[in-house]
């Protein structure tokens, strides 16, 4: 079986293993995640105190590329397939990031507007 298929069989256990792990944990009574949390890298554990945000930003994608550099000596419709993979996995994730920012900082503004309504508020009734 051609190399490609074989990590295309083991990304399709490993989102079955991850879905079986979700649904276990709701069925237990669990906490709810968020809908589009992607999850704990699992290389949290060596890269000591590195934020999630930079391991997901930053660690993966760059550890998925070198991965794929090497496996693309020996095979390489695996390693283009990683290398590129490690290209969308950065944009991705980097473009997620950039959302969230924004959308942090609109509800700052909104709160700094809010803020100043209230006070033009309390001026008009005098307190």
């Amino acid at each position: 079986m051609a190399p490609v298929l074989l990590f295309l069989l083991a990304y399709l256990v490993a989102c079955g293993i991850a879905r079986f792990a979700v649904l276990a944990r709701i069925k237990a009574g669990g906490t709810q995640i968020h809908s589009y949390y992607t999850g704990m890298p699992r290389i949290m554990r060596w890269t000591g105190s590195i934020s999630e945000e930079t391991v997901k930003r930053i660690v993966e994608p760059m550890l998925v590329f070198l991965v794929g550099a090497l496996v693309l000596q020996g095979n390489v419709p695996l390693g283009t397939y990683l290398m590129l993979a490690a290209g969308g996995l950065f944009a991705s994730v980097n473009l997620a990031a950039g959302f969230d920012r924004t959308r942090a900082l609109d509800m700052h503004d909104a709160y700094l507007d809010q803020c100043n309504t209230v006070e033009r508020f309390r001026q008009m009734h005098g307190q």
